[in-house]
C-alpha cells in the first residue's frame, strides 16, 4: 500500500520531514535531529519509489567532521563516509542532488603561559598544516565532480584545548608529525562550489588569535574553487596588547591585500567581515598594507555585482579617492556590474560621536559631530557620489551602522545613508539619518548634483533625516 503513493505525496512527505531536521540544526538539539534524521533514512529504504523521493532531501546537506591535535599530529574525520555515499554507480548520481556541505575543522593545541615568538610560529605553522591537510582531503574528493554539480560549501574553522595527556601511541607520532609539518601540502582545483563560506571561531579559548589560521591560507582555498560565483570570509585580525609583537597583525593585513589579487575571475558576490572591533567608523591612520588592501579592493570589485563590507579598515574616499580639494584623483575608474553595496561600520559617528553622546545622555537637536568626524564623513559621501555615478547598474548603495552600538530609538542594525535607484518606479533617492543633527553641505550636495534647497530634512528628536530625490540621474552637470 505504502508503495502505491504518489511520488508528489512522498515528496511532500521528505520536505516535512527534512524540514524537523533544519529546524532541529537551527535550535541546536542532536536527538531531534538525529531522530529526524533516522526518519529519512528508514523511509529512503523502504523501496526504489521512495529512494527517489526521499534521497535528495537526505542528502541536500552534509555536515562532516574533522578534529586535529596538536603537537601529536591526530587526524580524525568522516571524510570516507562522504566519499563512499558519493562515489560508484548510486553515488556519483547521488552528487547532484546535494546542495549544502558544512566542513567543521576543529584544531586543538595548548598555548603556552610564556608566549614566544619562536612558540608562536611552531604553534600557528602546525595549525596551518592541520588546516590545509583538511581541506585538501575534502578536495580530493571534490575534484572528480564536475560542474554540473554546483555546492554551497562551509568551512568552519573552532579552536579548542588539547587533551592533558597522550597515549604511547600518539606520543610515537609526534616527531612524524613535525617532520611532515615541512612538506607541501597542495590543494587541488575544483570545479563545483558555487557559493564558499570561510569562518573562524568568533571566540578563541585563550583569548588570543596569535595561533589563528593566516588569511592567506584561508583565501587560498578560495583561488582553488575555479568557478567559484560567491565568497564571504571572515578573516581574524586584532590590535595586540604591547607585549605581542606587532608585525604579526601587519602580516596579516598583507596577505588579505595580496589574497584579493587572485580570486577567481568569476567571482560576483564579496562579503568581507573582520573580526576586528578596532575598525569601528574611519580609522585616521592607516598603514601601508591597509592602503595594499583598499587599491586591491577597488581594483578586484570591477568584476563583481555585490560587496559587503564589514569593519574592513578603510579610508572614508576608498572608492574614488580625492585630493584636498575633494576632487577625484582618478576619473577612469568604472564598475559596470555592481547592483549592491553595503559598508558595515562606517560612517557611525562613534568615539567623539554618537556612542558618546548617548552614553552621557545629552542628545539633543542642536547636537552636532566633531568637525572632524564631520569632515570624514562629508569626504566618504563626496567620494561615494562620484563612485555611484560610475556604477550604471547599481540598485542600493548603503552605509550602516554595526549591531555592537544600540542608539536611543533606533534598531540595532539602521542605515546611516541609503541611496536607491528603483528602477520600477523610475526614481532616485538618497537619504542621510544621523542621531547627532548630521546633514549634508554643499560640497556633498554638488557632488551628488542637487541644491540644498531642494533637500528635506525632519526631525524626530535629536535625530535628523535628509532626503533628497534626485531628478536627473546621473547628474548633467560636471562640479569638478
Amino acid at each position: 500500500m505504502a508503495d502505491r503513493l504518489p511520488l508528489e505525496i512522498l515528496s511532500q512527505i521528505a520536505e516535512y520531514i527534512h524540514e524537523e531536521v533544519e529546524e532541529a540544526e537551527e535550535e541546536a538539539d542532536p536527538v531531534l535531529h538525529k531522530a529526524a534524521r533516522a526518519s529519512l533514512e528508514k523511509a529512503a529504504a523502504v523501496s526504489g519509489k521512495w529512494k527517489a523521493a526521499f534521497d535528495p532531501f537526505l542528502y541536500k546537506t552534509f555536515d562532516l567532521q574533522c578534529t586535529n591535535t596538536y603537537p601529536w599530529g591526530l587526524h580524525k574525520s568522516n571524510l570516507s563516509v562522504f566519499k563512499a555515499r558519493t562515489s560508484g554507480p548510486l553515488g556519483v548520481p547521488r552528487r547532484n542532488v546535494i546542495r549544502n556541505v558544512s566542513y567543521y575543522i576543529k584544531i586543538a593545541y595548548k598555548a603556552p603561559k610564556r608566549p614566544t615568538d619562536h612558540k608562536i610560529g611552531s604553534i600557528q605553522k602546525a595549525n596551518e598544516y592541520a588546516y590545509r591537510s583538511a581541506v585538501a582531503g575534502l578536495f580530493e574528493v571534490l575534484r572528480t565532480w564536475d560542474n554540473s554539480c554546483r555546492l554551497t560549501l562551509g568551512l568552519h574553522l573552532a579552536y579548542g584545548s588539547r587533551p592533558k595527556q597522550p597515549s604511547p601511541t600518539e606520543s610515537n607520532n609526534s616527531q612524524n608529525y613535525f617532520e611532515s609539518i615541512g612538506t607541501t601540502i597542495a590543494i587541488p582545483d575544483v570545479h563545483c562550489i558555487n557559493t564558499l563560506y570561510l569562518e573562524s571561531n568568533e571566540h578563541v579559548e585563550d583569548g588570543r588569535e596569535l595561533y589563528s589560521v593566516s588569511t592567506k591560507t584561508l583565501l587560498e582555498v578560495a583561488h582553488h574553487c575555479t568557478t567559484l560565483k560567491e565568497l564571504y570570509v571572515s578573516p581574524r585580525t586584532a590590535s595586540f596588547p604591547d607585549w605581542e609583537p606587532r608585525d604579526h597583525n601587519e602580516e596579516q593585513r598583507h596577505d588579505i591585500a595580496i589574497g584579493l589579487c587572485d580570486l577567481p575571475s568569476s567571482l560576483q558576490t564579496l562579503r568581507f567581515m573582520e573580526e576586528n572591533i578596532a575598525a569601528v567608523g574611519f580609522p585616521l591612520v592607516l598603514s601601508r598594507n591597509d592602503n595594499l588592501f583598499t587599491a586591491n579592493l577597488r581594483s578586484m570589485s570591477v568584476h563583481l555585482r555585490h560587496l559587503e563590507l564589514s569593519r574592513a579598515r578603510l579610508p572614508p574616499d576608498f572608492l574614488v579617492p580625492l585630493d584636498e580639494s575633494h576632487k577625484p584623483i582618478q576619473d577612469s575608474l568604472h564598475w559596470p556590474r555592481l547592483e549592491l553595496v553595503q559598508i558595515h561600520q562606517a560612517p557611525t559617528f562613534t568615539h567623539a560621536g554618537e556612542l558618546e553622546l548617548e552614553e552621557d545622555n545629552i542628545l539633543s537637536e542642536s547636537t552636532s559631530p566633531d568637525p572632524k568626524d564631520k569632515a570624514l564623513y562629508n569626504r566618504a559621501f563626496i567620494s561615494t557620489a562620484y563612485a555611484v555615478r560610475q556604477m550604471p547598474r547599481l540598485a542600493t548603495f548603503m552605509y550602516t551602522t554595526i549591531d555592537h552600538y544600540i542608539f536611543q530609538g533606533l534598531p540595532d542594525h539602521y542605515s546611516i545613508f541609503k541611496f536607491k535607484n528603483d528602477r520600477a518606479t523610475r526614481t532616485v533617492t538618497a537619504q542621510w539619518i544621523s542621531i547627532t543633527g548630521y546633514k549634508p553641505g554643499k560640497r556633498v550636495a554638488n557632488a551628488w548634483g542637487f541644491r540644498l534647497s531642494d533637500m528635506t530634512v525632519r526631525y524626530d528628536g535629536p535625530k535628523a533625516t535628509s532626503r533628497i530625490e534626485l531628478s536627473a540621474w546621473p547628474p548633467t552637470k560636471t562640479w569638478y
